[in-house]
């Protein structure tokens, strides 16, 4: 998950718990957390803030990697600033490079083509040219000019003073279940099977982990997970990029559960 608030760290918590042991209440929560119950509510609707002090309670009631800690402590510091001091090196010490784009808004620009082409422009050599797009990406110039229209629409690209840009720097959605979703996956997880044989080893890189593994340890495995695309992302997202890659990762079971 990615974070934008503290109450994202509590709400992911109390979800886990409940994923463990369904009759779980926001009571019980409560009651681990050292808080109330009507506190805790009021919280996790993003409706009053924790203090420095609750959080660094919490941290240690919690069984959260130090680097999770850090970032939540990071959350409730600047909750309690005002926006026009939330400066971008104050954001980027909270690792917050992602923003959450509503599953509507995703069902709209799930193919693949579309987050291609936001991160086309950029490129130093982008041009808003529908032909240039469609052969650039091998899509069809009017499949490049609906894509623009609707990236446009949605906000995830602008047009100022003539030029086309970027204007969410990075973007993540709701982890549910989706056709939308399960769409945008095969499709770049065919991409990945065309350039296993079409592009060369210079340019790319496959690799597989097979590893006996706790089930329950799920959660914390895919925390990891996108704690890294965070980082690798803030790492490679260079302003002299040349070229537009695609990262896939995958983690799914190999064995049969009910066996």
């Amino acid at each position: 998950m990615q974070y934008e608030s503290p109450s994202d760290f509590l709400r992911e918590e109390f979800l886990r718990r409940m994923h463990r042991s369904p009759r779980y209440s926001q009571r019980a929560f409560a009651r681990d957390l050292g808080l109330t119950q009507g506190f805790l509510s009021l919280v996790m609707r993003g409706r009053r803030r924790l203090s420095l002090a609750n959080a660094k309670d919490i941290a240690l009631r919690l069984d959260w990697p130090e680097e999770k800690v850090q970032r939540f402590q990071k959350f409730v510091e600047i909750s309690h600033l005002r926006s026009d001091q939330v400066s971008p090196e104050i954001k980027e010490s909270a690792d917050f490079p992602f923003q959450k784009m509503a599953l509507p808004d995703f069902d709209r620009v799930s193919h693949w083509y579309y987050f291609a082409l936001v991160e086309l422009t950029e490129l130093k050599s982008f041009r808003a040219d529908f032909r240039w797009l469609a052969k650039k990406l091998g899509i069809t110039a009017l499949e490049a000019e609906i894509a623009i229209r609707d990236l446009i629409s949605i906000g995830l690209l602008e047009l100022s003073r003539g030029i086309l840009k970027k204007k969410t720097k990075n973007y993540t959605i709701p982890e549910v279940s989706s056709e939308a979703i399960r769409r945008h996956h095969r499709q770049v997880l065919g991409q990945a099977i065309a350039a296993l044989d079409a592009q060369p080893l210079a340019e790319r890189e496959f690799g597989s982990l097979t590893l006996a593994f706790e089930a329950q340890e799920i959660d914390a495995a895919k925390e990891m997970i996108r704690q890294f695309q965070a980082r690798f992302t803030k790492r490679f997202g260079s302003a002299k990029a040349n070229s537009v890659y695609q990262l896939n990762m995958s983690f799914f079971r190999q064995d049969k559960k009910n066996v």
